[in-house]
């Protein structure tokens, strides 16, 4: 099961007991995270159709239980790559998903962590507010805005 590109770690773990309880085991879907994000690094327009393709089509195959936070890992993925406008333009997709505000605020937290990296700090400081205003618990946007006005002079 783990060569079908499977990150999902629940579902393998639920297949596997079910396996060995000798009770019927339904193979759990791809992760559409490692399905797109080498063709969003390679073009991110033709990533991005590929992955809205993959959505209307192949959701029997694809896991779309946890889409925003697909969109958010690939992001980081682009990000650490230094596709910083890449990055940006998934993390805007992402937050306008639903979800709990955690993960709506992570969203927001990644977008000011790469601007923050583009050296647009006018941007990171934004974008850690709204972080924050989206889940008021997101410890990291709190150190990150607080440095950040701290040392605006």
């Amino acid at each position: 099961m783990t060569n079908h590109q499977q990150m999902k770690v629940h579902g393998l773990r639920a297949a596997i007991f079910g396996a060995i309880k000798n009770q019927a085991v339904s193979v759990p879907k791809k992760s559409v995270y490692l399905e797109v994000r080498e063709k969003m690094l390679a073009d991110i327009n033709k990533g991005l159709a590929y992955y809205n393709q993959l959505k209307a089509m192949a959701q029997d195959t694809y896991d779309y239980s946890f889409e925003l936070g697909d969109l958010l890992s690939s992001g980081k993925f682009l990000q650490r790559r230094k596709h910083f406008d890449d990055a940006i333009r998934l993390f805007e997709i992402a937050v306008k998903l639903e979800g709990r505000p955690s993960d709506i605020s992570y969203g927001y937290e990644l977008m000011a962590d790469t601007y923050f990296k583009k050296g647009d700090r006018a941007s990171a400081l934004k974008f850690y507010a709204k972080a924050l205003e989206t889940d008021e618990a997101n410890k990291n946007a709190r150190g990150m805005l607080d440095t950040l006005k701290g040392t605006s002079g």
